[in-house]
């Protein structure tokens, strides 16, 4: 809605008056908001109303009755409130060409953002009304449009990389039907699909292929699941299919389990969200863990750092060798790389203890949006430009790969965040691999066999990374060994507070 009429909705008695639209030009300062018609007296109105400011503040702003705001120089207070009233006294005109249309970098000066982001431009959209072209894409109409507003003309920036900016934009207006689309869906109370009941939303999570993560509970069970809603169709064509049919065919105590899940029809339901239901992890991510540990200044106990590692080399050898590792002849497995292997997507859960060195812990390898198989890479002969992206600070020196080389990697990055006491992987990729630096917590705190194990793992050769169904033995065997020699401490309460 244009939010003129927004604001005549909530004062009518003012646009009565026929009051003109703010607009924004563009000889004026960055922060310089005109208002036309509008008395000194019906502005503060407006801005008591909406934005609580008393009469007695905005007398001391000393506002000669121009009919013009400079938000120059004032204190941060009035500059949001100035900024609240141009929501509703913007007019916007997306069908003008003209200087003074709101495009993306006057709306920028208006609200004072000094960079383009993908929540700027969110917000951006959400005021402008697109005109559609012969042009546009099936699944986002009004493309063409919304690429002349934000590009502002290709000036600047823009022009120099273009083909990768225009794509972001497609992705936000995908996404933006999507949310339309799942707005009342995904609710808080909601039934979905006849038997998830949704109870809460888990906040601060973030990631490329979910767009939501809820607690959700069986209608005729007490046990809480978490849903996993995935981006749709139209934004990434496949990527769900795949994901759902890779989970589906796992079945080990390392890797989350999954319970359900809906893929709407890619023909007539485009914008609609496929979702997962997994089994929940009651002790958070490993990321979580770790980042608690290093606000402490404490290492994380050497017995619990072998036993994650264990797991995780555990998960890799059964996601590359299938269920008879030793004997592939007896299973006919297709191999699967997971290749987003980091602290976030590792999951804790409360459990018995498998063995007589473990904590009472499961660690599940969770989130297979980036994964995929062997013969999916042979068939549609992919190459690496083919496949999701991964996250920069976990890329291996060759890129990410489906190869084992990879997840082999990634876990040597995520064990490395444990011995360095530090929540990212070390930029520089010398630093990476060479752990023999006393300046890091885990040189004097830890072993010199993890260190070294560590190290193998993070190779910057792919092919002189271990492979996992030997180095697992390795890892069993070394764990053994620092436990009978006394190496190990008594459990601790990992997860105790302050």
């Amino acid at each position: 809605m244009n939010h003129l009429h927004a604001f005549n909705k909530v004062h009518p008695e003012v646009c009565a008056r026929r009051i003109c639209p703010l607009r924004i030009y563009p000889d004026r300062d960055a922060a310089e908001l005109s208002i036309a018609l509008i008395s000194r007296e019906e502005a503060f109105s407006i801005i008591r109303v909406n934005h609580d400011m008393s009469e007695e503040t905005y007398k001391r702003r000393n506002r000669a009755d121009s009919g013009t705001f400079t938000c120059k120089d004032e204190a941060e207070g009035f500059c949001e409130t100035m900024q609240g009233l141009s929501d509703y006294l913007i007019e916007e005109d997306p069908k003008l060409d003209k200087p003074d249309q709101l495009t993306l970098r006057y709306f920028r000066r208006v609200y004072q953002i000094p960079d383009n982001t993908s929540h700027v431009i969110t917000r951006f959209l959400d005021r402008t009304q697109l005109t559609t072209s012969p042009s546009d894409p099936a699944d986002a109409p009004g493309l063409v449009h919304c690429i002349q507003l934000v590009s502002n003309n290709e000036s600047g920036s823009w022009a120099e990389n273009r083909a990768e900016n225009e794509r972001t934009v497609k992705n936000l207006l995908l996404d933006r039907a999507n949310r339309a689309c799942n707005r009342d869906i995904f609710a808080v109370g909601k039934i979905v699909g006849g038997r998830w009941t949704i109870e809460s939303e888990l906040g601060g999570v973030d990631g490329t292929f979910n767009q939501g993560i809820l607690f959700v509970r069986e209608n005729l069970q007490e046990d809480i699941r978490i849903m996993k809603v995935l981006p749709s169709e139209a934004m990434y064509p496949g990527f769900q299919a795949r994901e759902m049919d890779i989970l589906s065919r796992l079945h080990h105590r390392n890797i989350i389990t999954l319970y359900d899940a809906h893929l709407p029809s890619p023909v007539t339901e485009r914008h609609a969200s496929p979702y997962l239901i997994t089994e929940y992890c009651d002790k958070g991510t490993l990321a979580d863990l770790i980042k608690t540990w290093n606000e402490r200044g404490t290492l994380i106990p050497e017995s619990f750092v072998w036993q994650v590692f264990e797991a995780l080399v555990t998960a890799v050898q059964y996601l590359h060798r299938g269920p008879y590792p030793y004997n592939e002849a007896a299973y006919n497995w297709d191999p699967i790389t997971h290749r987003d292997i980091i602290s976030s997507n590792i999951f804790l859960k409360s459990s018995p203890q498998v063995n007589e060195f473990d904590y009472p812990i499961s660690i599940k390898l969770a989130d297979f949006g980036c994964a995929i198989t062997d013969s999916e890479m042979e068939a549609h002969n992919y190459t690496l430009r083919d496949l999701p992206l991964v996250a920069d600070q976990y890329r291996p020196p060759e890129g990410a790969q489906a190869t084992e080389a990879t997840d082999m990697y990634q876990v040597g990055l995520v064990m490395s965040l444990m011995y360095c006491m530090t929540d990212s992987p070390l930029s520089n990729t010398d630093e990476t691999g060479n752990l023999t630096q006393d300046y890091l917590a885990g040189y004097k705190g830890y072993s010199s066999e993890l260190r070294m194990f560590i190290e193998m793992c993070l190779d910057v050769d792919d092919e002189q990374r271990p492979q996992a169904n030997f180095f697992l033995l390795r890892i069993q065997s070394a764990r053994r060994f620092l436990s009978n020699a006394g190496k190990f401490g008594a459990q601790v309460d990992l997860f105790a507070r302050g």
